[in-house]
């Protein structure tokens, strides 16, 4: 984890220049990208209650027809997010979200259309990761094993830059990658669309970036 850093600087305007430098070059080398959640369609807001600092997500109707993306870019070399999984009803499986990075700022959804893979990457929380069902294909990323989940789960999606691939983790361990990589798509945000009304979302920080287990093979 990368904690809060406190720096203060004395002196002229070279100093000051110095740093900024060391600032730019901190963030550039942690992963973590903290935000909050915005929601692409300001008449749709009521879908959601967001809490006070947006980090929580409350859906209030079953159904796709709102998504909520990230409020900054996630424009690192590398750019790492993580959210926990929970259901107000349920104790056990966690089912119908989709988890990724979109370049759409205004993207929406519906139930005839549930997600644009034009412009999104995201994991799909069922056996395959991918799909909803043989009627929609929603196929944007390839599993290594199972991506159901269950509440108090936690996926997490890495953006990376430098090998060219979006990778998605379920619990820290290696879930899958996108079929294509970041140099497709436009400015990518942290994207997020669940379906069930006692669903929970949260932002989390769980899992180191360098501790995550890039494994291929579970």
């Amino acid at each position: 984890m990368f904690e809060d850093v406190t720096i203060s600087v004395q002196g002229n305007g070279t100093s000051k220049n110095l740093l900024q430098l060391c600032m730019k070059q901190f963030r550039e080398v942690s992963p973590r990208i903290q935000f909050r959640f915005r929601c692409t369609e300001d008449t749709k807001q009521k879908l959601y209650s967001l809490n006070d600092d947006r980090r929580t997500i409350y859906k209030n109707v079953s159904n796709w027809n709102c998504v909520l993306i990230s409020d900054i870019p996630l424009d690192r070399k590398i750019s790492y997010f993580e959210v926990l999984l929970a259901d107000r009803s349920r104790t056990g499986e966690y089912s119908g979200v989709f988890v990724g990075v979109t370049d759409d700022t205004a993207a929406t959804a519906d139930d005839e259309k549930p997600i644009n893979i034009k412009h999104t990457c995201a994991v799909f929380n069922t056996e395959r990761g991918n799909r909803i069902s043989n009627q929609y294909d929603s196929e944007s990323v390839r599993v290594n094993r199972s991506a159901r989940t269950k509440t108090g789960d936690i996926m997490g999606v890495v953006v990376d830059r430098i090998q060219d691939k979006i990778i998605f983790y379920l619990n820290g361990v290696y879930l899958g990658e996108g079929i294509k990589g970041p140099s497709n798509y436009g400015t990518l945000y942290a994207y997020v669309n669940t379906y069930f009304e006692t669903e929970v979302i949260t932002l989390v920080e769980k899992h180191d970036f360098k501790q995550l287990d890039n494994r291929k093979i579970i």
